[in-house]
Protein backbone atom coordinates (compact mmCIF):
# COMPACT_ATOMS: atom_id res chain seq x y z
CA UNK A 1 0.00 0.00 0.00
CA UNK A 2 3.16 2.63 0.44
CA UNK A 3 3.60 2.32 -3.49
CA UNK A 4 -0.26 3.61 -3.17
CA UNK A 5 0.38 6.21 -1.17
CA UNK A 6 3.86 7.36 -3.37
CA UNK A 7 1.82 7.00 -6.58
CA UNK A 8 -0.38 9.87 -5.42
CA UNK A 9 1.96 12.07 -3.66
CA UNK A 10 4.02 11.89 -6.39
CA UNK A 11 0.95 13.18 -9.12
CA UNK A 12 -0.65 15.08 -7.24
CA UNK A 13 2.78 17.36 -6.61
CA UNK A 14 3.26 17.40 -10.59
CA UNK A 15 -0.31 18.08 -11.09
CA UNK A 16 -1.89 20.09 -8.22
CA UNK A 17 -5.07 19.18 -6.38
CA UNK A 18 -6.64 22.40 -6.30
CA UNK A 19 -7.87 22.44 -9.64
CA UNK A 20 -11.90 23.39 -9.27
CA UNK A 21 -13.34 21.10 -11.51
CA UNK A 22 -11.67 18.26 -9.09
CA UNK A 23 -12.50 19.65 -6.08
CA UNK A 24 -16.42 19.23 -7.50
CA UNK A 25 -15.91 16.23 -8.59
CA UNK A 26 -14.83 15.04 -5.35
CA UNK A 27 -17.57 16.84 -3.43
CA UNK A 28 -20.16 15.40 -6.09
CA UNK A 29 -18.45 11.92 -5.30
CA UNK A 30 -19.18 12.15 -1.97
CA UNK A 31 -23.13 13.26 -2.67
CA UNK A 32 -23.83 10.17 -4.65
CA UNK A 33 -22.52 7.88 -1.84
CA UNK A 34 -25.37 8.81 -0.14
CA UNK A 35 -27.66 8.40 -2.68
CA UNK A 36 -25.98 4.92 -3.43
CA UNK A 37 -26.03 4.09 0.29
CA UNK A 38 -30.09 5.16 0.74
CA UNK A 39 -31.59 3.39 -2.27
CA UNK A 40 -31.07 -0.08 -0.98
CA UNK A 41 -32.97 0.85 2.17
CA UNK A 42 -35.82 2.41 0.03
CA UNK A 43 -35.86 -0.45 -1.94
CA UNK A 44 -36.49 -3.11 1.52
CA UNK A 45 -38.81 -0.11 2.86
CA UNK A 46 -40.90 -0.81 0.01
CA UNK A 47 -41.21 -4.70 -0.27
CA UNK A 48 -41.91 -4.23 3.62
CA UNK A 49 -44.83 -1.87 3.14
CA UNK A 50 -46.03 -4.05 0.54
CA UNK A 51 -45.77 -7.37 2.59
CA UNK A 52 -47.75 -5.54 5.01
CA UNK A 53 -50.14 -4.28 2.85
CA UNK A 54 -49.39 -0.54 3.20
CA UNK A 55 -49.82 -0.13 -0.42
CA UNK A 56 -49.87 3.89 -0.25
CA UNK A 57 -46.67 3.92 1.93
CA UNK A 58 -44.99 1.32 -1.13
CA UNK A 59 -46.26 4.19 -4.00
CA UNK A 60 -44.74 7.03 -1.63
CA UNK A 61 -41.41 5.26 -1.76
CA UNK A 62 -41.60 4.06 -5.29
CA UNK A 63 -41.77 7.61 -6.31
CA UNK A 64 -39.18 8.83 -3.54
CA UNK A 65 -36.69 5.98 -5.28
CA UNK A 66 -37.58 7.45 -8.77
CA UNK A 67 -36.63 10.87 -7.69
CA UNK A 68 -33.40 9.20 -6.20
CA UNK A 69 -32.47 7.70 -9.45
CA UNK A 70 -32.74 11.26 -11.37
CA UNK A 71 -30.92 12.86 -8.84
CA UNK A 72 -28.12 10.03 -8.31
CA UNK A 73 -27.57 9.78 -12.22
CA UNK A 74 -27.88 13.64 -12.71
CA UNK A 75 -25.16 13.82 -10.38
CA UNK A 76 -22.95 11.13 -11.86
CA UNK A 77 -23.44 13.25 -15.34
CA UNK A 78 -21.79 16.63 -13.58
CA UNK A 79 -19.41 13.99 -11.79
CA UNK A 80 -18.01 12.32 -15.52
CA UNK A 81 -18.61 16.71 -16.99
CA UNK A 82 -16.35 18.24 -14.05
CA UNK A 83 -13.75 14.88 -14.65
CA UNK A 84 -13.53 15.24 -17.98
CA UNK A 85 -13.00 18.86 -17.90
CA UNK A 86 -10.09 18.28 -15.26
CA UNK A 87 -8.48 15.84 -17.39
CA UNK A 88 -8.32 17.69 -20.46
CA UNK A 89 -6.44 20.43 -18.70
CA UNK A 90 -4.25 17.59 -17.17
CA UNK A 91 -3.89 16.59 -20.61
CA UNK A 92 -2.32 20.05 -22.15
CA UNK A 93 -0.21 20.67 -18.87
CA UNK A 94 1.42 17.69 -19.05
CA UNK A 95 1.91 17.72 -23.15
CA UNK A 96 3.51 20.71 -22.75
CA UNK A 97 5.80 20.28 -20.07
CA UNK A 98 7.28 16.96 -21.74
CA UNK A 99 7.64 18.77 -24.95
CA UNK A 100 9.38 22.14 -23.56
CA UNK A 101 11.37 19.31 -21.94
CA UNK A 102 12.18 17.71 -25.02
CA UNK A 103 13.40 21.23 -26.46
CA UNK A 104 16.11 20.72 -23.83
CA UNK A 105 17.46 17.66 -24.48
CA UNK A 106 21.26 17.58 -25.12
CA UNK A 107 22.82 15.31 -27.61
CA UNK A 108 23.51 12.37 -25.01
CA UNK A 109 19.95 11.60 -24.39
CA UNK A 110 19.58 8.69 -26.38
CA UNK A 111 21.54 6.61 -23.90
CA UNK A 112 18.61 7.24 -21.48
CA UNK A 113 16.04 7.16 -23.26
CA UNK A 114 14.97 5.45 -26.38
CA UNK A 115 12.86 7.46 -29.84
CA UNK A 116 10.81 4.71 -28.95
CA UNK A 117 9.93 5.57 -25.20
CA UNK A 118 9.98 9.25 -25.91
CA UNK A 119 7.24 9.04 -28.66
CA UNK A 120 4.86 6.17 -26.60
CA UNK A 121 5.21 8.20 -23.76
CA UNK A 122 3.80 11.13 -25.55
CA UNK A 123 1.08 9.53 -28.01
CA UNK A 124 -0.04 6.86 -25.13
CA UNK A 125 1.18 7.22 -21.57
CA UNK A 126 -0.42 11.05 -21.12
CA UNK A 127 -3.42 9.81 -22.29
CA UNK A 128 -3.13 6.32 -20.09
CA UNK A 129 -3.31 8.05 -16.80
CA UNK A 130 -6.40 9.90 -17.08
CA UNK A 131 -8.36 7.87 -14.79
CA UNK A 132 -5.37 8.19 -12.24
CA UNK A 133 -7.43 10.88 -9.54
CA UNK A 134 -10.62 9.10 -10.54
CA UNK A 135 -9.34 6.05 -9.50
CA UNK A 136 -8.15 7.63 -6.05
CA UNK A 137 -11.23 9.33 -5.15
CA UNK A 138 -13.62 6.49 -6.42
CA UNK A 139 -11.32 3.82 -4.19
CA UNK A 140 -11.89 6.31 -1.00
CA UNK A 141 -15.60 6.70 -2.01
CA UNK A 142 -15.38 2.98 -1.82
CA UNK A 143 -13.51 2.41 1.45
CA UNK A 144 -16.05 4.50 2.96
CA UNK A 145 -18.84 2.79 1.63
CA UNK A 146 -17.64 0.00 2.95
CA UNK A 147 -16.93 1.09 6.41
CA UNK A 148 -20.75 2.28 6.59
CA UNK A 149 -22.16 -1.13 5.46
CA UNK A 150 -20.17 -2.86 7.71
CA UNK A 151 -21.09 -1.04 11.08
CA UNK A 152 -24.92 -1.89 9.33
CA UNK A 153 -24.12 -5.16 9.41
CA UNK A 154 -22.44 -5.31 13.05
CA UNK A 155 -25.82 -3.30 13.99
CA UNK A 156 -28.13 -6.25 12.64
CA UNK A 157 -25.88 -9.37 13.59
CA UNK A 158 -22.23 -9.29 15.01
CA UNK A 159 -21.39 -12.51 13.94
CA UNK A 160 -22.87 -11.98 10.50
CA UNK A 161 -20.58 -8.94 10.40
CA UNK A 162 -17.42 -10.46 11.03
CA UNK A 163 -18.00 -12.92 8.82
CA UNK A 164 -18.42 -10.20 6.20
CA UNK A 165 -15.72 -8.51 6.61
CA UNK A 166 -13.41 -11.53 6.39
CA UNK A 167 -14.78 -12.50 3.27
CA UNK A 168 -13.95 -9.28 1.74
CA UNK A 169 -10.24 -9.03 3.42
CA UNK A 170 -9.30 -12.52 1.66
CA UNK A 171 -10.92 -11.80 -1.04
CA UNK A 172 -9.08 -8.38 -1.48
CA UNK A 173 -5.98 -9.89 0.00
CA UNK A 174 -5.49 -12.39 -3.53
CA UNK A 175 -7.33 -9.30 -5.56
CA UNK A 176 -3.97 -7.33 -4.53
CA UNK A 177 -1.70 -9.65 -4.67
CA UNK A 178 -2.70 -10.88 -8.64
CA UNK A 179 -2.88 -7.38 -9.31
CA UNK A 180 0.66 -6.25 -8.70
CA UNK A 181 1.89 -8.98 -10.64
CA UNK A 182 -0.40 -7.75 -13.15
CA UNK A 183 1.25 -4.44 -12.96
CA UNK A 184 5.11 -6.18 -12.81
CA UNK A 185 4.54 -7.89 -16.46
CA UNK A 186 2.46 -4.98 -17.62
CA UNK A 187 5.85 -2.67 -17.38
CA UNK A 188 7.93 -5.36 -18.95
CA UNK A 189 5.40 -5.05 -21.92
CA UNK A 190 5.55 -1.96 -22.65
CA UNK A 191 9.44 -1.95 -21.91
CA UNK A 192 9.20 -4.29 -25.01
CA UNK A 193 6.64 -2.30 -26.90
CA UNK A 194 9.40 0.30 -26.39
CA UNK A 195 11.61 -1.50 -28.69
CA UNK A 196 9.53 -2.32 -31.32
CA UNK A 197 8.56 1.23 -31.89
CA UNK A 198 12.43 2.36 -31.49
CA UNK A 199 13.37 -0.55 -33.89
CA UNK A 200 10.75 0.46 -36.43
CA UNK A 201 11.76 4.30 -36.44
CA UNK A 202 15.15 2.71 -37.50
CA UNK A 203 13.51 0.56 -40.00
CA UNK A 204 11.92 3.52 -41.89
CA UNK A 205 14.83 5.16 -41.49
CA UNK A 206 16.78 3.15 -43.23
CA UNK A 207 14.44 2.00 -45.66
CA UNK A 208 17.04 2.20 -48.60
CA UNK A 209 19.84 0.71 -47.38
CA UNK A 210 17.40 -2.36 -46.43
CA UNK A 211 16.20 -3.14 -49.79
CA UNK A 212 19.97 -2.23 -51.04
CA UNK A 213 21.42 -5.12 -48.65
CA UNK A 214 17.83 -7.09 -48.64
CA UNK A 215 18.29 -7.34 -44.48
CA UNK A 216 14.56 -8.24 -44.47
CA UNK A 217 14.92 -11.62 -43.66
CA UNK A 218 17.53 -10.26 -40.63
CA UNK A 219 15.66 -7.97 -39.46
CA UNK A 220 12.53 -9.66 -39.27
CA UNK A 221 14.38 -12.28 -37.18
CA UNK A 222 15.43 -9.24 -34.22
CA UNK A 223 11.53 -8.37 -34.55
CA UNK A 224 10.61 -11.62 -33.97
CA UNK A 225 12.40 -11.81 -31.01
CA UNK A 226 11.03 -8.60 -29.22
CA UNK A 227 7.65 -9.68 -30.15
CA UNK A 228 7.71 -12.90 -28.98
CA UNK A 229 9.23 -11.06 -25.47
CA UNK A 230 6.28 -9.02 -25.56
CA UNK A 231 3.95 -11.93 -25.75
CA UNK A 232 5.43 -14.05 -23.18
CA UNK A 233 5.16 -10.43 -20.99
CA UNK A 234 1.48 -9.95 -21.95
CA UNK A 235 0.03 -13.64 -21.53
CA UNK A 236 1.59 -13.66 -17.74
CA UNK A 237 0.03 -10.67 -17.15
CA UNK A 238 -3.03 -11.57 -18.29
CA UNK A 239 -3.01 -14.73 -16.51
CA UNK A 240 -3.10 -13.02 -13.12
CA UNK A 241 -5.96 -11.05 -14.78
CA UNK A 242 -7.65 -13.91 -15.26
CA UNK A 243 -6.93 -15.72 -11.50
CA UNK A 244 -8.79 -12.73 -10.29
CA UNK A 245 -11.24 -12.56 -12.12
CA UNK A 246 -12.28 -15.82 -12.15
CA UNK A 247 -10.75 -18.26 -9.15
CA UNK A 248 -10.58 -15.74 -6.50
CA UNK A 249 -14.47 -13.98 -7.86
CA UNK A 250 -15.50 -17.44 -7.06
CA UNK A 251 -14.31 -17.22 -3.61
CA UNK A 252 -16.73 -14.41 -3.04
CA UNK A 253 -19.68 -15.41 -4.78
CA UNK A 254 -19.24 -19.10 -3.11
CA UNK A 255 -19.22 -17.04 0.23
CA UNK A 256 -22.55 -15.11 -1.03
CA UNK A 257 -24.00 -18.08 -0.99
CA UNK A 258 -23.00 -19.27 2.29
CA UNK A 259 -24.26 -16.02 3.51
CA UNK A 260 -27.13 -16.50 1.39
CA UNK A 261 -28.00 -19.88 3.33
CA UNK A 262 -27.58 -18.49 6.64
CA UNK A 263 -29.92 -15.42 6.06
CA UNK A 264 -32.76 -17.85 4.47
CA UNK A 265 -32.28 -20.29 8.15
CA UNK A 266 -32.35 -17.16 9.69
CA UNK A 267 -35.89 -16.02 8.51
CA UNK A 268 -37.09 -19.73 8.52
CA UNK A 269 -36.74 -19.63 12.23
CA UNK A 270 -38.25 -16.35 12.84
CA UNK A 271 -35.17 -14.44 13.43
CA UNK A 272 -35.30 -11.87 11.22
CA UNK A 273 -37.84 -10.69 9.17
CA UNK A 274 -37.61 -11.15 5.36
CA UNK A 275 -36.89 -7.39 4.51
CA UNK A 276 -34.04 -7.10 7.05
CA UNK A 277 -32.81 -10.37 4.88
CA UNK A 278 -33.41 -8.24 1.82
CA UNK A 279 -31.29 -5.14 3.18
CA UNK A 280 -28.56 -7.31 4.57
CA UNK A 281 -28.35 -9.42 0.74
CA UNK A 282 -28.57 -5.91 -0.51
CA UNK A 283 -25.99 -4.56 1.18
CA UNK A 284 -23.60 -7.61 0.95
CA UNK A 285 -23.80 -7.03 -2.96
CA UNK A 286 -22.64 -3.65 -1.99
CA UNK A 287 -20.45 -4.57 -0.19
CA UNK A 288 -18.94 -7.21 -2.85
CA UNK A 289 -19.35 -4.54 -5.38
CA UNK A 290 -17.07 -2.61 -3.44
CA UNK A 291 -14.41 -4.84 -3.03
CA UNK A 292 -14.70 -5.65 -6.57
CA UNK A 293 -14.06 -1.72 -7.24
CA UNK A 294 -11.46 -0.88 -5.10
CA UNK A 295 -9.09 -4.26 -5.75
CA UNK A 296 -9.94 -3.59 -9.75
CA UNK A 297 -9.25 0.25 -9.32
CA UNK A 298 -5.84 -1.34 -7.52
CA UNK A 299 -4.98 -2.78 -10.77
CA UNK A 300 -5.95 0.21 -12.81
CA UNK A 301 -3.51 2.43 -10.67
CA UNK A 302 -0.78 0.08 -10.39
CA UNK A 303 -1.24 -0.29 -14.52
CA UNK A 304 -1.21 3.30 -15.05
CA UNK A 305 1.53 4.42 -12.60
CA UNK A 306 3.82 2.91 -14.78
CA UNK A 307 2.87 5.20 -17.62
CA UNK A 308 3.07 7.71 -14.86
CA UNK A 309 6.50 7.04 -14.11
CA UNK A 310 7.38 6.58 -17.20
CA UNK A 311 6.75 10.19 -17.85
CA UNK A 312 8.29 11.17 -14.78
CA UNK A 313 11.16 9.76 -16.56
CA UNK A 314 11.61 11.81 -18.93
CA UNK A 315 10.87 15.07 -17.02
CA UNK A 316 13.01 14.79 -14.66
CA UNK A 317 15.77 13.89 -17.20
CA UNK A 318 18.98 15.71 -16.39
CA UNK A 319 19.31 18.33 -19.36
CA UNK A 320 22.77 19.62 -18.18
CA UNK A 321 20.37 23.04 -18.71
CA UNK A 322 22.87 26.06 -19.13
CA UNK A 323 21.05 28.98 -17.39
CA UNK A 324 21.26 32.85 -19.63
CA UNK A 325 22.57 35.30 -17.89
CA UNK A 326 20.73 39.46 -17.90
CA UNK A 327 22.88 40.78 -20.49
CA UNK A 328 20.26 42.38 -23.07
CA UNK A 329 22.81 44.47 -25.07
CA UNK A 330 20.91 45.46 -28.31
CA UNK A 331 23.83 46.26 -30.49
CA UNK A 332 26.11 42.94 -31.17
CA UNK A 333 28.89 43.53 -33.22
CA UNK A 334 29.94 39.92 -33.69
CA UNK A 335 33.07 38.88 -32.69
CA UNK A 336 33.97 35.52 -30.85
CA UNK A 337 36.88 35.01 -28.58
CA UNK A 338 37.28 31.73 -27.05
CA UNK A 339 39.94 32.25 -23.83
CA UNK A 340 41.48 29.22 -22.97
CA UNK A 341 38.96 26.62 -23.29
CA UNK A 342 39.16 23.11 -22.09
CA UNK A 343 36.11 20.98 -21.96
CA UNK A 344 35.88 17.58 -20.43
CA UNK A 345 33.13 15.20 -22.14
CA UNK A 346 32.64 11.84 -19.68
CA UNK A 347 36.28 11.45 -18.04
CA UNK A 348 38.66 12.62 -20.89
CA UNK A 349 39.49 16.38 -21.89
CA UNK A 350 37.72 16.83 -25.31
CA UNK A 351 39.42 19.84 -25.65
CA UNK A 352 42.31 21.80 -24.13
CA UNK A 353 43.47 25.80 -23.76
CA UNK A 354 41.85 26.59 -26.57
CA UNK A 355 42.59 30.70 -27.79
CA UNK A 356 41.49 32.02 -30.88
CA UNK A 357 39.46 34.97 -32.15
CA UNK A 358 36.86 35.15 -35.22
CA UNK A 359 36.20 38.69 -36.02
CA UNK A 360 33.47 40.16 -37.76
CA UNK A 361 33.52 40.37 -42.10
CA UNK A 362 36.11 37.49 -42.01
CA UNK A 363 35.74 33.77 -42.41
CA UNK A 364 37.45 31.79 -40.38
CA UNK A 365 37.78 27.94 -41.01
CA UNK A 366 38.52 25.32 -38.62
CA UNK A 367 40.23 21.93 -39.79
CA UNK A 368 41.43 19.11 -38.54
CA UNK A 369 41.29 14.85 -38.47
CA UNK A 370 37.98 13.38 -37.08
CA UNK A 371 37.54 13.86 -33.08
CA UNK A 372 39.89 16.96 -33.41
CA UNK A 373 37.52 18.74 -31.28
CA UNK A 374 36.32 20.56 -34.09
CA UNK A 375 32.39 19.85 -33.32
CA UNK A 376 32.58 20.23 -29.81
CA UNK A 377 33.27 23.94 -30.54
CA UNK A 378 30.46 24.71 -32.23
CA UNK A 379 28.77 22.99 -29.59
CA UNK A 380 30.71 25.13 -26.56
CA UNK A 381 29.77 28.44 -29.05
CA UNK A 382 26.23 27.31 -28.85
CA UNK A 383 25.99 26.79 -25.65
CA UNK A 384 24.79 22.90 -25.30
CA UNK A 385 27.60 22.36 -22.62
CA UNK A 386 29.43 25.02 -20.60
CA UNK A 387 33.38 24.97 -20.54
CA UNK A 388 35.32 23.30 -17.75
CA UNK A 389 37.58 25.98 -17.87
CA UNK A 390 38.20 29.50 -19.48
CA UNK A 391 35.67 31.61 -21.22
CA UNK A 392 33.95 31.96 -24.86
CA UNK A 393 32.99 35.69 -25.39
CA UNK A 394 31.00 37.69 -27.84
CA UNK A 395 32.34 41.45 -28.17
CA UNK A 396 33.95 41.06 -24.82
CA UNK A 397 31.14 39.94 -22.92
CA UNK A 398 30.72 35.79 -21.26
CA UNK A 399 28.52 33.84 -23.57
CA UNK A 400 26.87 32.57 -20.50
CA UNK A 401 25.83 36.55 -19.38
CA UNK A 402 23.12 36.99 -22.02
CA UNK A 403 19.77 36.91 -22.29
CA UNK A 404 18.59 34.06 -24.25
CA UNK A 405 16.46 36.17 -26.63
CA UNK A 406 20.29 38.42 -27.24
CA UNK A 407 22.17 35.27 -27.86
CA UNK A 408 19.72 32.87 -29.80
CA UNK A 409 18.82 36.36 -32.51
CA UNK A 410 22.87 36.92 -32.62
CA UNK A 411 24.07 33.26 -32.80
CA UNK A 412 22.80 30.55 -35.24
CA UNK A 413 24.06 27.59 -37.15
CA UNK A 414 24.19 25.76 -40.51
CA UNK A 415 24.76 22.16 -40.11
CA UNK A 416 26.09 19.78 -42.86
CA UNK A 417 22.57 17.57 -42.11
CA UNK A 418 19.74 20.03 -42.59
CA UNK A 419 16.18 19.73 -41.13
CA UNK A 420 13.20 20.78 -42.51
CA UNK A 421 10.10 20.52 -41.22
CA UNK A 422 7.15 18.56 -42.72
CA UNK A 423 5.46 21.83 -43.90
CA UNK A 424 5.32 24.11 -46.93
CA UNK A 425 8.54 26.34 -47.62
CA UNK A 426 6.78 29.74 -46.32
CA UNK A 427 5.53 27.60 -43.26
CA UNK A 428 9.29 26.93 -42.56
CA UNK A 429 10.56 30.01 -43.02
CA UNK A 430 7.97 31.45 -41.07
CA UNK A 431 9.00 29.76 -38.23
CA UNK A 432 12.10 32.19 -37.65
CA UNK A 433 10.83 35.31 -39.77
CA UNK A 434 6.85 35.45 -40.67
CA UNK A 435 7.52 38.82 -43.33
CA UNK A 436 7.07 37.42 -46.68
CA UNK A 437 8.62 40.24 -48.54
CA UNK A 438 11.79 39.45 -46.01
CA UNK A 439 11.25 35.69 -46.60
CA UNK A 440 11.69 36.39 -50.52
CA UNK A 441 14.63 39.08 -50.10
CA UNK A 442 16.44 36.54 -48.07
CA UNK A 443 15.89 33.98 -50.68
CA UNK A 444 16.39 35.66 -53.81
CA UNK A 445 20.10 36.91 -51.54
CA UNK A 446 21.21 33.39 -51.66
CA UNK A 447 19.43 32.45 -55.45
CA UNK A 448 17.04 29.92 -54.41
CA UNK A 449 13.82 32.04 -55.16
CA UNK A 450 13.97 31.43 -58.52
CA UNK A 451 14.13 27.36 -57.96
CA UNK A 452 10.95 28.06 -55.49
CA UNK A 453 9.37 29.87 -58.33
CA UNK A 454 9.44 27.21 -60.41
CA UNK A 455 7.77 24.60 -58.27
CA UNK A 456 3.96 24.47 -58.79
CA UNK A 457 2.91 25.82 -55.55
CA UNK A 458 5.99 28.24 -55.25
CA UNK A 459 6.38 28.45 -51.44
CA UNK A 460 2.77 27.12 -50.45
CA UNK A 461 5.13 23.42 -51.63
CA UNK A 462 4.96 21.16 -49.15
CA UNK A 463 8.58 19.76 -47.85
CA UNK A 464 8.45 15.87 -47.86
CA UNK A 465 9.89 14.28 -44.86
CA UNK A 466 13.73 14.49 -44.97
CA UNK A 467 13.36 16.58 -47.76
CA UNK A 468 13.34 13.92 -50.33
CA UNK A 469 11.52 16.20 -52.95
CA UNK A 470 14.73 18.87 -52.68
CA UNK A 471 18.25 17.93 -53.82
CA UNK A 472 21.32 17.95 -50.86
CA UNK A 473 21.87 21.81 -52.21
CA UNK A 474 18.65 23.30 -52.34
CA UNK A 475 18.19 21.68 -48.61
CA UNK A 476 21.22 23.28 -47.76
CA UNK A 477 20.46 26.87 -49.34
CA UNK A 478 16.81 26.62 -47.72
CA UNK A 479 18.73 25.55 -44.06
CA UNK A 480 20.92 29.17 -44.71
CA UNK A 481 17.67 31.08 -45.09
CA UNK A 482 16.33 29.85 -42.62
CA UNK A 483 19.84 30.91 -40.70
CA UNK A 484 20.03 34.69 -42.52
CA UNK A 485 16.23 35.50 -41.19
CA UNK A 486 17.61 35.14 -37.66
CA UNK A 487 19.54 38.40 -38.44
CA UNK A 488 22.36 36.59 -36.88
CA UNK A 489 25.79 38.43 -36.48
CA UNK A 490 27.71 34.92 -35.64
CA UNK A 491 26.38 32.01 -38.41
CA UNK A 492 28.21 28.70 -37.67
CA UNK A 493 28.43 26.46 -40.84
CA UNK A 494 29.45 22.55 -40.09
CA UNK A 495 30.64 21.37 -43.19
CA UNK A 496 27.70 22.77 -45.53
CA UNK A 497 29.65 21.79 -48.56
CA UNK A 498 29.79 17.85 -47.96
CA UNK A 499 28.47 15.48 -50.22
CA UNK A 500 27.06 18.38 -52.51
CA UNK A 501 28.17 18.89 -56.38
CA UNK A 502 30.57 21.22 -57.50
CA UNK A 503 28.50 24.09 -58.72
CA UNK A 504 26.80 24.27 -55.52
CA UNK A 505 30.27 24.55 -53.66
CA UNK A 506 31.17 27.31 -55.70
CA UNK A 507 28.16 29.00 -55.12
CA UNK A 508 28.02 28.56 -51.53
CA UNK A 509 31.94 29.50 -51.28
CA UNK A 510 30.74 32.72 -53.27
CA UNK A 511 27.98 33.29 -50.58
CA UNK A 512 30.04 33.15 -47.44
CA UNK A 513 32.40 35.80 -49.27
CA UNK A 514 29.21 37.96 -49.34
CA UNK A 515 27.70 37.23 -45.95
CA UNK A 516 31.10 37.98 -44.24
CA UNK A 517 30.66 41.56 -45.03
CA UNK A 518 27.85 41.48 -43.07
CA UNK A 519 29.06 38.50 -40.22
CA UNK A 520 31.07 36.46 -38.16
CA UNK A 521 31.58 33.54 -40.17
CA UNK A 522 32.64 30.02 -38.72
CA UNK A 523 33.27 27.10 -40.80
CA UNK A 524 34.23 23.54 -39.95
CA UNK A 525 35.17 22.12 -43.37
CA UNK A 526 37.65 19.83 -45.71
CA UNK A 527 36.80 21.60 -48.54
CA UNK A 528 39.93 22.77 -50.24
CA UNK A 529 38.55 25.33 -52.37
CA UNK A 530 36.63 26.65 -49.20
CA UNK A 531 39.89 26.73 -46.81
CA UNK A 532 41.55 28.88 -49.51
CA UNK A 533 38.95 31.40 -49.23
CA UNK A 534 39.22 31.78 -45.41
CA UNK A 535 40.91 34.80 -44.18
CA UNK A 536 42.40 32.07 -41.35
CA UNK A 537 42.53 28.77 -40.40
CA UNK A 538 42.46 26.87 -37.04
CA UNK A 539 43.96 23.94 -37.15
CA UNK A 540 43.07 21.32 -34.38
CA UNK A 541 44.69 18.08 -33.34
CA UNK A 542 43.86 15.67 -30.67
CA UNK A 543 41.49 18.68 -28.93
CA UNK A 544 44.30 21.44 -29.21
CA UNK A 545 45.44 24.24 -31.59
CA UNK A 546 48.08 22.77 -33.86
CA UNK A 547 48.31 25.95 -36.10
CA UNK A 548 46.79 29.28 -36.87
CA UNK A 549 47.54 30.73 -40.25
CA UNK A 550 46.64 31.21 -43.97
CA UNK A 551 45.85 28.51 -46.59
CA UNK A 552 49.71 29.35 -47.85
CA UNK A 553 51.00 28.36 -44.27
CA UNK A 554 48.33 25.16 -44.41
CA UNK A 555 50.03 23.93 -47.95
CA UNK A 556 53.22 24.38 -46.71
CA UNK A 557 53.16 22.80 -43.51
CA UNK A 558 51.53 20.05 -45.37
CA UNK A 559 49.13 19.56 -42.39
CA UNK A 560 46.53 16.56 -42.21
CA UNK A 561 43.03 17.78 -42.42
Amino acid sequence: MQKFFNIYRDYFKLISIKDKNLIIFIIGNLIELIFLLLIPYISSKILDFIINELYSNALYFVFMLLIFYIMKNTLKYLNYYNYATYFKNCYIKLHTKIINNIYNFDENYSKKLSNGKILNTCNMDIINISELPSYLFDVIIQFVKFIIIIFIFYKCDLLIGFYAMLVIFFYCYFSFYCSSKNACYFEKQRKSADKLSSFLGQVLNGLKDIKSYNLKEKLNDKFTIVREEWGINYFTKRKYFMYKNTFVLLFLETSKIVLYIVLILNVVKERIEISLLILLISYFENLGECARTITSNYMSIMEESISFYRILNILNYDNNKINFGNKNITLVKGELELKNVSFKLNSSFSLRNISFKARQNELTAIVGTLGSGKTTIFNLILRFYKPNRGEILLDNINILDYTKEVYSKNVTVVNQKTFLFNMSIRDNLSLIEKSKKKQIEVCQKIGIHDFIMSLKDGYNTIIENDGKNLSGGQKQLLSLARALLTKARVILFDEVTSSLDAKTVNHIIKLLHELKKEHTILVITHNKDLMSSADKIIVLEKGKIDSIGTYDNFIKKDIKY
